[in-house]
């Protein structure tokens, strides 16, 4: 059972969780480019899980699942060549996205518009 309460503050993981929009017939496309990436990610020193999975209900919908060990190692994620690489070729692929990152005291959002 997840742990709830002020002890649950002491999980210094970091989770995210997104959606991402695919241009319409570019969702396939977009999760052969992500396989690599996922492999890339999870070999990182303090990813614990990467998952990305196309929606059953929206043809061009991919939903995104990922946790790091603390704010600074997905800090650190966020500065490889992988993401910086990843981020630039997803481009032709996708829409826009809508990310949480969720932090042991807050959430945020994050709402990304690529280029079209």
């Amino acid at each position: 059972m997840a742990s709830s309460g002020p002890s649950a503050l002491k999980d210094p993981r970091k989770f995210v969780i997104g959606w991402f929009t695919c241009k319409p017939g570019m969702r396939d496309a977009f999760l052969v480019l992500v396989e690599r990436y996922i492999a890339e990610c999870m070999a990182e020193e303090g990813c614990e899980f990467f998952e990305l999975n196309p929606s059953i209900q929206d043809p061009e919908m991919v939903t995104l699942a990922e946790c790091f060990s603390s704010e600074e190692a997905h800090r650190d994620h966020l500065q490889t060549e992988v993401f910086r690489n990843f981020w630039r070729d997803l481009q032709p692929f996708c829409i826009g996205g809508r990310f949480l990152h969720i932090f042991p005291d807050r959430v945020e959002e994050d709402q990304p518009v690529f280029d079209t």
